[in-house]
């Protein structure tokens, strides 16, 4: 009877505790998230660790934004780990409006052969505008 209690306690806790959004692995494919703002791109790309293998990919040049032709300014970059096992880089450059924009993953270069990139556009109010797919041969898009 004390097993049963301590059992449906157990249940009971793990139910109530809030859920924590997880980001499942597919091996061989990693996700970017690009959000077009006014003036700023911003960008967070998720990488399982398994695909780094064991490297420490620098975040300054893993992507590389265009606009007319020449490099966007970077304002920002920092990577992470998360805690369910990725690499989360996170890049924002400042980019004027109106302007073609073109994002290269730079990294694909490095990582293993076949490995292929989500790359999901929102809009500034997070609407989804669009979704491609990346990979060593096609490692741009255009925005």
């Amino acid at each position: 009877m004390m097993h049963r209690l301590l059992v449906a306690a157990v249940l009971a806790c793990a139910l109530a505790l809030p859920s924590l959004p997880a980001r499942g692995h597919d091996p061989g494919l990693s996700e970017i998230e690009l959000t077009l703002g006014r003036g700023r791109v911003e960008a967070s790309w998720w990488i399982d660790r398994a695909d780094l293998a064991g490297s420490e990919p620098e975040v300054e040049g893993a992507l590389l934004l265009e606009q007319g032709g020449a490099a966007a300014e970077l304002r920002f970059a920092d990577a992470r780990e998360t805690w369910d096992g990725h690499r989360r880089l996170r890049l924002a450059w400042s980019a004027a409006p109106g302007a073609e924009l073109r994002l290269r993953a730079a990294l694909l270069e490095r990582l293993p052969l076949g490995h292929r990139v989500l790359v999901r556009i929102f809009a500034p109010d997070g609407r989804p505008r669009s979704e491609h797919l990346l990979s060593a041969r096609t490692p741009t898009v255009v925005l």
